[in-house]
């Protein structure tokens, strides 16, 4: 009965740090993508535009948390013989979150996952083909805490080449600014 006893007080005791510090939020930025094609025949074509992202997560302690979100990172539109391609990736995302605080009120900020990324091609405005593509996805940035729930963040995210296939490749990047509320 002792030994039971010390057994659920110690399992307490490790989880109530846990506890402490878990909670949900929801989020959203607004943008800048990085867009690099590489297509066989083109060359090398480079697009930047506005972007937006909403995600979730769970911070499971002060330090480590896990999120999932959806990046939409516009359009690439490069030509070829007078004829205009548009490639359209969306991105969603899956990945473990870092917060390591300077102060009570910056911290730095990382986040390493995977991300499933659809693209949509068309040529002429009539939709070609739409692949899937899976990759990594890197991220880091600061937070700044306005209140104990909102934060207002800043972060770069790398998701590696979104699209490979025969005859050329894309790698998305973003640089995001925006909210994370906390409940």
């Amino acid at each position: 009965m002792k030994k039971n006893l010390l057994i659920a007080l110690i399992a307490a005791a490790s989880i109530a740090p846990v506890a402490a510090h878990a909670q949900a939020y929801l989020g959203g930025t607004v943008g800048y993508a990085h867009q690099k094609a590489t297509i066989e025949d083109i060359g090398s074509v480079k697009d930047h535009d506005v972007s937006g992202s909403v995600f979730g997560g769970y911070q499971i302690t002060k330090n480590f948390g896990a999120e999932v979100g959806y990046v939409w990172l516009n359009k690439l539109r490069p030509t070829a013989d007078d004829v205009t391609f548009t490639i359209e990736p969306q991105v969603t995302y899956l990945a473990a979150t870092g917060s390591f605080p300077l102060n009570d009120k910056f911290a730095l900020t990382a986040k390493v996952g995977v991300a499933s990324t659809s693209t949509r091609f068309s040529a002429a405005g009539e939709v070609s083909e739409k692949t899937r593509q899976t990759s990594p996805v890197l991220g880091f940035g600061v937070s700044y805490a306005i209140t104990p729930e909102v934060v207002a963040i800043a972060q770069y995210e790398n998701f590696g080449k979104v699209v490979k296939e025969d005859g050329g490749h894309l790698k998305a990047q973003n640089i995001g600014f925006g909210l994370r509320v906390s409940f």
